[in-house]
């Protein structure tokens, strides 16, 4: 046998005498810790660049597959606030028409928990109607009643005296717990919340497979299910909720804190990363917080930097599709004119990333130029004409209260929308 194909001789064995020796005689004697750092080091760096990408998987493979029912959902908003701006009707028009209509979209963001975490439950191989029902018990409309027992309802009224508030200075805002049992439960609103059900699902992912290894085959159906959903229950109302609410809220006070006191180059970054974020997959966690940044602060303003690359990335496209007409080229045009289509209207840019800028560096360019461009008219802008909020607070850059990806017809949901 080869020498060259001996195990014995891979760097996973020790080496024999004869080829110490060898070794020695040619570079000198052995130096073990001079290998075995660095493969140390290399195999810690994998371990984790496994760990990141098992991460984004999961995190992605939760929101994909509801992303349709978003951009279907922003479109609505979108519409509304069309209507609105043209005068149509008034802004807060309570007519039942009206509330039919924003219902769309406020249905879609308030269960989007529920529908994070059947996703999310079933990309971690666990039963996703458990993971649904455990944020559904979180939501039901006793429980919610509780949570917001601070507003007067019927269910709160008497538990008023038990409810304990104080205020909460990172946030801003009150933060309320009530007794069960003897022990304090933390108050909060679920709706729109999406790290709550990712953590949720992960630890549910660890109870249930451990559970199936202990409970015997017969009893699987009735006793796995009942153990999951009573133990992650307890678990997310005491723990992973209020953990889900303060890692939310950190997160959406840090970008606010940022917002606030380095706009320019807060306005600059998002764009200018953003070309590299999607075409890694790693743009979903600024996804999550823009939708944490709406639960919580109530707008966001994150979506209007990440406006500026979704436009610069269609008109990088748009420029491919006039080379392509002017070269007869058939194929890149009908590449071209479907991603722009889907861009413009639909706000979606994986087309025009995966399709046309990866494959022809020189159009990643002019991509880059367009979003360095872009951010830095919106900085100037966003700086000399705040947004202003419903509130009536004013807010430096673009930002809005919906969740809805930048395309021409979601531009409306945007404050200053011709930022």
């Amino acid at each position: 046998q080869p020498a060259q194909s001996a195990p014995y001789l891979s760097d996973d064995a020790a080496p024999s005498r004869d080829t110490a020796t060898d070794t020695e005689q040619s570079h000198g004697p052995a130096n073990t810790s001079r290998h075995f750092m660095p493969r140390t080091i290399r195999e810690w760096g994998s371990a984790a660049r496994a760990r990141a990408a098992a991460f984004f998987d999961y995190q992605s493979g939760s929101f994909r597959p509801i992303l349709g029912v978003l951009l279907g959902a922003s479109l609505v908003i979108a519409i509304v606030n069309v209507i609105v701006a043209l005068g149509i009707v008034p802004d807060g028009e309570t007519s039942t028409g009206w509330i039919l209509l924003k219902a769309i979209w406020e249905g879609v963001f308030t269960v989007l928990p529920i529908m994070i975490a059947y996703n999310a439950a079933k990309k971690l191989d666990v039963d996703p109607w458990l993971g649904g029902a455990i944020m559904a018990a979180l939501m039901t409309p006793q429980l919610t009643g509780v949570m917001s027992g601070m507003s007067g309802t019927s269910v709160s009224s008497a538990l008023s005296g038990a409810i304990q508030c104080s205020a909460n200075a990172v946030f801003g805002a009150e933060t309320c717990t009530v007794s069960a049992f003897g022990i304090p439960i933390q108050l909060n609103d679920y709706g729109g919340n999406v790290f709550v059900p990712l953590l949720m699902a992960a630890v549910l992912a660890v109870v249930y497979h451990g559970l199936k290894r202990v409970i015997p085959d017969s009893v699987q159906l009735v006793f796995v299910p009942f153990l999951s959903l009573v133990v992650v229950f307890a678990l997310t109302i005491l723990v992973i909720g209020p953990l889900g609410i303060w890692l939310g809220g950190g997160l959406g006070a840090a970008t606010a804190w940022l917002n606030a006191h380095v706009p320019f180059l807060f306005t600059l970054i998002i764009p200018m990363l953003y070309p590299f974020l999607v075409a890694l997959g790693l743009h979903w966690p600024l996804n999550a917080l823009m939708l944490m940044n709406i639960q919580a602060l109530g707008y966001d303003f994150v979506q209007g930097p990440m406006g500026v690359w979704n436009f610069a990335c269609f008109g990088a496209t748009a420029g491919v599709l006039v080379l392509a007409v002017r070269g007869k080229d058939s194929a890149m045009r009908q590449t071209a004119v479907g991603a722009l289509l889907a861009g413009l209207l639909g706000g979606v840019s994986e087309l025009s990333l995966y399709g046309i800028h990866l494959h022809h560096r020189r159009v990643y360019r002019w991509l880059l130029a367009g979003c360095a461009a872009g951010g830095v008219t919106s900085a100037v802008l966003g700086w000399l004409f705040p947004s202003v909020l419903p509130s009536g607070q004013m807010v430096r850059g673009v930002t809005t209260t919906a969740f809805a990806f930048s395309s021409l017809l979601t531009i409306p949901v945007f404050d200053r929308m011709w930022v």
